[in-house]
């Protein structure tokens, strides 16, 4: 909060300071002109003037300040019964000592807030008015209607001000308490802001490190290992040399097949294709590449994919599609996209020797790793002459598109 807040919020406004300063006037004035100027009096009641000035004071600055709802009434009923007593001290004096009344009705609004306090109130003044009337009927037999209904009416507009003046005080406290809460919600919301920041800076470097390995990373690794065994060979083993570099020149041509597949893909991510679609897309550019047979089957009720989750099942086509033709031998591969009651299934499957003891390696991990994100499983299926397939599996929550929205052909998958 800046300073100017917390100064505008510990401070009153000065016409707020101004209206009491005029109240605590506004009654030693009239005070005084019963105690010096109008009424040459008898001694006591003198007296109960200044006695009335004495305690007044106090209890004006003592109304704003204390906190507690019942010491706050004590204190309004002292002052109520200071400002009474002159209608009762100078009855029938011609003096306008109804208006007292007026300025403890001010303050009792201002301060107090109880709908049975005010009622109070107006029960007691009501009741006030009519014990003044009756009295000075009976002691002099007459009565001044239009100075009870004038010094009357001051009193209840002066409460009606004090309601006023309190509805909108409390209307300031609130602002500035909101105020406060918007403060305090923006710097958090800034606070998050960052750490999203953080975060979404954090996946994408995995999501880097990833496309790095699932694209080049194997290739430049075998690359090195085939640069080094040429080099200690070629004094020694000119032949052996030469098919080193050979395999180099491979692996090099590899890895750039792998990278332009890459980039085509990920060009292809916001081109408006459907999952499917782009799964047929990149089966037909690795065929045109390798050389090697890539079928692929879609279920017709086959939904869209969030682009979260359409990325990583791309990405896991592509690994397996790489491994099959590096790692497996094969010479034809089969894309299954089916629904089901549980989701979506995903399969990978190539005609290639198939290893039961296989020892997964970071290009496997990194898809297991890729399809947990989402909820889903990844199992690994091969044998002897049984080839290799990848299945995944993927939850209906997972498969809703971006926005919340889930895709009418979804339907089918339940």
């Amino acid at each position: 909060m800046t300073e100017l807040t917390k100064k505008k919020q510990s401070n009153e406004p000065p016409s707020y300071v101004l209206l009491t300063m005029i109240r605590l006037s506004y009654f030693l004035v009239l005070s005084l002109m019963y105690l010096l100027i109008k009424f040459p009096a008898p001694a006591w009641k003198n007296y109960f003037i200044i006695g009335c000035i004495v305690l007044f004071v106090p209890v004006h600055f003592l109304y704003p300040v204390v906190k507690d709802k019942w010491k706050r009434i004590v204190t309004a009923c002292i002052d109520i019964a200071i400002t009474t007593s002159y209608s009762y001290v100078f009855l029938n004096e011609e003096s306008p000592d109804l208006l007292f009344m007026g300025l403890s009705s001010l303050f009792l609004f201002m301060f107090v807030q109880s709908r049975w306090v005010m009622i109070a109130w107006y029960i007691f003044f009501g009741v006030n008015i009519l014990i003044l009337i009756l009295i000075q009927l009976h002691q002099y037999g007459n009565i001044e209607g239009a100075y009870y209904i004038v010094n009357g009416s001051f009193v209840v507009f002066a409460g009606l001000i004090g309601s006023l003046i309190r509805y909108y005080k409390q209307s300031r406290i609130e602002t500035m308490r909101l105020h406060k809460e918007l403060e305090n919600s923006y710097r958090q919301l800034t606070e998050y802001s960052l750490q999203v920041e953080e975060l979404s800076v954090s996946r994408e470097r995995i999501r880097i490190a990833r496309e790095i390995h699932d694209t080049v990373g194997h290739n430049l690794i075998a690359l090195l290992i085939q640069l080094d065994l040429a080099r200690k060979l070629q004094a020694s083993d000119a032949e052996k040399s030469r098919e080193c570099l050979q395999q180099c020149e491979d692996l090099v041509r590899s890895a750039l097949h792998e990278v332009r597949l890459s980039v085509r893909t990920i060009r292809e991510e916001d081109n408006g294709l459907t999952f499917a679609e782009s799964v047929t897309r990149l089966t037909g550019q690795f065929a045109e590449l390798t050389g090697m047979q890539v079928s692929v089957e879609v279920d017709p009720h086959f939904p869209d994919v969030s682009e979260a989750l359409r990325l990583t099942l791309i990405r896991i086509v592509q690994e397996s599609l790489t491994n099959a033709r590096k790692h497996g031998d094969s010479s034809q591969v089969w894309v299954t996209l089916r629904c089901a009651e549980h989701g979506i299934d995903v399969s990978i499957l190539n005609n290639g020797l198939g290893n039961p003891e296989y020892s997964p390696g970071f290009g496997l991990l990194n898809m297991q790793e890729r399809v947990h994100e989402h909820g889903g499983t990844l199992r690994i299926v091969t044998g002897p002459e049984e080839g290799f397939e990848v299945r995944v599996t993927i939850p209906l929550d997972e498969i809703k598109m971006d926005g919340g929205e889930t895709n009418d052909s979804s339907a089918g998958c339940r």
